[in-house]
């Protein structure tokens, strides 16, 4: 896993623990020494109750689909140490969580909680990672735009459910190299980062009968034209799994507009592999899933950004235009969403799939004929418009050029 899920897998189990302060502080004595990197991670969670302990301390142990029970491990892909410090009712439990960690051989200690403190804490110390892959990778700025995105869906509810939530992001380098440029030390996410976004039913029973599902989404308009923000997502487990090839950014504003799509499901559950880096869902259904998304979404940006529909009614006449060969094999509820190129490569592998599809068949029945003779004045409207750039060409020509040259754009010399 990448580092960023140390952060990811500390801040769902603070969510889980249902916190609502979160502060990381991170600790770098300079960017050139990776092995001095340590991380604090405090919350007001529930703390490490019994349940809990008992729950972490066995691999794989879940209650519910939501959660892979092993979040954990990511700890150790870069910490050789975690100090856990854990203030809960009357209690407060410390033990340290290392490669050797065994429940019935821990130094688990639990003393009393006189002042009734609640507050966990854990210290992550002996970094094991050689070198960071990029300096910015723990960087406050970078960190609250990953988190963000990764529970994007999760505190959106928290803010629809009227909670609120503070995560603080800061970091000291006592010793900064001027040439590392780190930006602000400190930043936050609150509420005020979540928009408030509409809900629409989505029906899937194309792929899963009975599941609930529905599109959350927010088209918002801002004062800052120096670009537009798209999230385009699943709902899994409670996070945020990008889906960046749903939507081209070439079809979109270029100025001005925060733009979020987010299809939830409960058939999503699960769908994720452990270590939630990628999806596991079936690739029909995963292919299902985007063209359902893509719906949603056209339907959705031509009623609320000015001026789409008309331009997705001009990218259609212009590959019309272009390849009239390739006429109804352009999907048309994708036109305007995913990037033109993609709409052309798209046409293009059905019309060669018929192509093979009847130079393969034995015998032309009535159905495959009437395919043959589309199939074939189709190719002959492409070699046509192969021809009229060719002919273009030669008339280009004037008297200074040579034979050889007028030859060579008909038939290659010597071949």
């Amino acid at each position: 896993p990448s580092l960023e899920q140390v952060f990811k897998e500390a801040i769902a189990n603070s969510l889980d623990a249902n916190a609502t302060k979160i502060d990381v502080r991170i600790f770098i004595d300079s960017l050139e020494k990776q092995e001095t990197l340590q991380i604090e991670i405090t919350d007001n969670g529930e703390g490490f109750t019994s349940e809990r302990y008992d729950k972490f301390c066995e691999l794989l142990k879940v209650e519910e689909d939501t959660h892979k029970g092993v979040g954990r491990l990511v700890y150790l892909s870069y910490f050789n140490e975690i100090q856990v410090s854990s203030y809960y009712d009357s209690h407060h439990r410390i033990f340290t969580f290392n490669d050797e960690f065994d429940k019935e051989r821990s130094n688990m200690q639990l003393s009393d909680n006189a002042d009734g403190k609640q507050e966990t804490k854990l210290l992550f110390k002996d970094c094991s990672l050689k070198r960071l892959s990029s300096y910015s990778v723990i960087t406050p700025e970078y960190l609250k735009r990953q988190i963000l995105q990764e529970f994007f869906s999760r505190l959106y509810f928290i803010k629809k459910a009227g909670r609120n939530i503070d995560i603080t992001f800061e970091i000291d380098i006592p010793h900064k190299n001027k040439k590392h440029i780190i930006g602000p030390h400190k930043s936050v996410i609150s509420m005020e980062d979540i928009p408030a976004m509409s809900s629409t039913p989505v029906n899937i029973d194309r792929i899963a009968m009975f599941e609930s599902s529905s599109l959350d989404y927010a088209i918002i308009k801002t004062e800052d034209t120096s670009s537009t923000f798209l999230m385009t997502a699943l709902c899994v487990d409670n996070r945020t799994q990008n889906l960046d090839d749903i939507i081209s950014m070439e079809n979109l504003p270029s100025c001005g507009y925060q733009i979020i799509f987010i299809l939830n499901s409960s058939f999503f559950n699960g769908k994720v592999d452990p270590a939630r880096q990628h999806l596991t869902l079936k690739d029909g259904d995963l292919k299902s899933i985007k063209t359902i998304f893509r719906e949603q979404i056209a339907k959705i940006i031509e009623e609320q950004i000015p001026n789409v529909k008309e331009q997705n009614q001009q990218v259609r006449e212009s590959l019309k235009k272009v390849y009239p060969h390739l006429l109804g094999y352009f999907n048309d509820d994708e036109i305007g969403i995913i990037s033109r190129t993609k709409s052309i490569e798209e046409a293009q592998k059905l019309f060669l799939r018929d192509q093979k599809e009847i130079l393969e068949v034995q015998s032309l029945d009535d159905e495959k004929y009437a395919k043959a003779i589309d199939v074939s004045s189709r190719t002959l409207a492409q070699y046509i418009l192969y021809r009229e750039k060719i002919i273009a060409k030669v008339e280009q020509y004037t008297r200074e050029d040579s034979e050889a040259d007028l030859h060579n754009i008909i038939l290659p010399k010597r071949t």
